[in-house]
């Protein structure tokens, strides 16, 4: 039996695997951060939630608890709030789930809020502009046609080419995506909002575009990499 009134936290210490929610709340603790960041989308945070987290930032500052880590009091406020959420109240989540009578016309979570998020997981390389090029020209031939949803491997980062070499953004592993959208699904969850069906659609759309190909992957593009410096001719 699960006590309908009891908080998110007691629920996931009887119902979730501690590392599971541990990644879930690391997860959701950064997204938040990214928000209270930025100018377009700070306005999903929480109205009654911001005046904590600006004095948690502001202590951050002038009290950093560690040297080599900042935010650590923004990010153990987040996490409280995280814990303290209740289901069947959406307002407890940090993050605006649903449209509120009293704060109409404020932004709600969307897909594309969450895709902002998940394209900050990428890892970015200097590699030969011409073994970029050539694994485009992989990829494309190993694409359906018709395979509109599929997301790009390697994002080239054209204005910042050096002599023969540019950088690159690489898609991480599709698992990476997945326990994104399983933290996301949390918010819902443990407040007992309900998540958008066209929401979840687009997301796993999204995310089915990392795993149509193996090819797709992080790790395919170093084993790519590591083959044309190895024979250093292309293989195609």
């Amino acid at each position: 039996m699960i006590d309908l009134t009891a908080n998110v936290h007691a629920i996931e210490k009887s119902n979730i695997a501690t590392g599971t929610h541990s990644s879930y709340y690391n997860r959701l603790i950064a997204f938040t951060v990214i928000c209270f960041d930025s100018w377009e989308l700070s306005g999903l945070i929480q109205t009654h939630f911001m005046e904590r987290l600006i004095a948690a930032y502001n202590r951050d500052k002038t009290e950093p608890r560690y040297r080599k880590r900042t935010r650590s009091y923004l990010r153990v406020e987040i996490l409280a709030i995280l814990r303290g959420m209740k289901r069947g109240q959406p307002k407890t989540s940090p993050l605006r789930l649903v449209e509120e009578e009293n704060e109409p016309n404020q932004p709600i979570l969307g897909y594309d809020h969450v895709v902002t998020f998940m394209e900050t997981f990428k890892k970015k390389e200097k590699v030969n502009k011409k073994l970029a090029k050539r694994f485009q020209k992989a990829v494309a031939k190993l694409t359906p046609d018709d395979s509109e949803d599929v997301q790009d491997p390697i994002t080239l980062l054209e204005d910042e080419e050096d002599d023969g070499e540019i950088w690159v953004l690489v898609r991480q592993e599709s698992p990476t995506y997945d326990n994104i959208r399983s933290a996301i699904r949390q918010l819902y969850t443990a407040t007992a909002a309900d998540m958008p069906l066209q929401m979840q659609n687009s997301i796993s759309l999204y995310i089915k575009g990392s795993k149509r190909l193996n090819i797709f992957q992080a790790d395919s593009w170093s084993r790519f990499v590591g083959r044309e410096k190895v024979y250093e001719q292309s293989y195609l």
